[in-house]
């Protein structure tokens, strides 16, 4: 049976969740070439579709530190996904201006689906932004020093409730 002090093995997956889509992407922007338009709209899309990754990878994270009570690594991951909300904002901007340059310089031909990738993409940004929000301000409040303490008495009663459990055997008469 998993107990809090046993999910810590979460952390290593959560980290991986998180780095290897930003690293997929940084290889993918490399070099940086912010003057053509077709290479800031693949780089915002790129972005834009890890999202759900990282997010997945911020809920186990969070997740992991509300359990083991780790007041510390909630708040930090709180804050991490308020700053990707707050990063996926101009990030979403762009990408709509971006997107209806491209469509004007795409062939009339593939318009139709290009215009519904990019709703798609957008929805999926958008979503994930909203998550983002959510989490961070979640984790935050899950973190406040009157949960966590609670339960960590909670805990240690029980523990001590475990310790003191003593079986008596009474000989027959």
């Amino acid at each position: 049976m998993l107990s809090s002090n046993n999910l810590r093995f979460l952390y290593p997956l959560a980290l991986a969740l998180i780095l290897s889509p930003l690293l997929e992407v940084a290889v993918r922007l490399w070099p940086l070439q912010l003057h053509l338009v077709q290479w800031r709209f693949q780089s915002e899309l790129a972005l834009l579709n890890v999202t759900t990754l990282i997010s997945l990878g911020l809920l186990i994270a969070g997740f992991t530190a509300w359990a083991t009570m780790a007041t510390g690594i909630l708040r930090a991951v709180a804050a991490v996904s308020v700053l990707m909300g707050i990063c996926l904002l101009p990030v979403l901007g762009m990408f709509l201006l971006d997107g209806q340059q491209v469509q004007q310089m795409a062939q009339s031909a593939v318009r139709g689906a290009l215009r519904n990738n990019t709703y798609v993409a957008f929805l999926k940004g958008g979503l994930a932004m909203v998550a983002a929000f959510s989490m961070g301000i979640g984790f935050w409040r899950a973190s406040g020093e009157n949960d966590l303490q609670s339960r960590r008495k909670d805990s240690v009663r029980r523990q001590q409730d475990d310790d003191n459990d003593v079986l008596l055997v009474s000989p027959d008469r």
